[in-house]
């Protein structure tokens, strides 16, 4: 249950990931507990774990008797710190990964708040019979102790550098995401230039042999044109030489063919 009874507008405040989870507050000499708030859990189910945990740790004598201040790991709820004051132990269950110092420095806030507005009536109140009044404080510490950055510098720092280094592993990892695309571009631009220059080739050769087609066509249309012109002009020129060498009349003039190698003719005779 996260609603808080007290003034303070951290009582409301989201807790971060890394936060208290569970404040408790029971008597030492007859192990009751008087006083339970949880700010941070996983269920109903999670809440009855951390309680039972609580209980258990309360209950044992060799804890609490030989250990008044002890900080006990559970694999299930997390980590349980507890300090003793004026028969009274005090509770705080945080996450794994929550600082100790950290830890003991919210209990003893938390009990010193405690035992100066609760002291007279928890101890003689029954089981969970402080929760209710001391809910508001409870979830005051809670709410401030979320973040144990705000109260160990180092932490804060260690926080920025994770920050940074998940900045940087993103950058990197967009950096080499983006090489990798860079060296598929170029890898396809060296198979397009090598498809070009193919293309280039085959082109060359395919201009080379249409000339050559090109070529062998004129040759034979030349060859045919050539033949034609020699089936047609060959007996003419046999005709006309076979003509002259035979003596066949040739016109001299246009009144009377004269005969080749035939003398001139006799000239007239005039009368004695």
């Amino acid at each position: 249950m996260r609603s808080g009874f007290g003034s303070s507008t951290r009582a409301r405040a989201v807790p971060f990931e890394n936060g208290v989870k569970c404040l408790a507050v029971g008597r030492a000499f007859d192990r009751v507990i008087i006083a339970t708030y949880v700010f941070k859990s996983d269920g109903a189910h999670a809440a009855q774990q951390l309680h039972s945990v609580i209980t258990r740790v309360l209950a044992s004598s060799a804890a609490v008797d030989q250990h008044p201040r002890l900080t006990v790991t559970d694999r299930q709820v997390g980590t349980l710190h507890y300090d003793t004051e004026r028969g009274f132990v005090f509770f705080c269950v945080t996450t794994n990964d929550y600082p100790q110092r950290i830890a003991f420095k919210c209990i003893a806030a938390f009990k010193a708040e405690f035992i100066k507005q609760f002291g007279d009536i928890a101890e003689k109140s029954a089981e969970g019979g402080v929760s209710k009044p001391a809910r508001g404080l409870m979830a005051e510490m809670c709410s401030t102790f979320a973040d144990p950055a705000s109260f160990e510098r180092a932490i804060g720092i260690n926080r920025q550098v994770l920050e940074v280094t998940e900045i940087m592993s993103g950058s990197i990892n967009e950096m080499l995401a983006t090489q990798d695309d860079l060296q598929v571009l170029e890898d396809k631009t060296d198979s397009l230039a090598s498809q070009a220059l193919n293309f280039q080739r085959s082109a060359r050769s395919l201009k080379r042999n249409q000339w050559w087609k090109n070529c062998k066509m004129k040759l034979a249309m030349c060859t045919v044109v050539l033949f034609v012109l020699g089936v047609i002009c060959v007996p003419l020129i046999l005709q006309a030489m076979a003509a002259v060498n035979s003596g066949t009349t040739i016109v001299v003039d246009g009144n009377k063919p004269a005969a080749p190698n035939s003398p001139p003719p006799a000239p007239p005779t005039t009368p004695v």
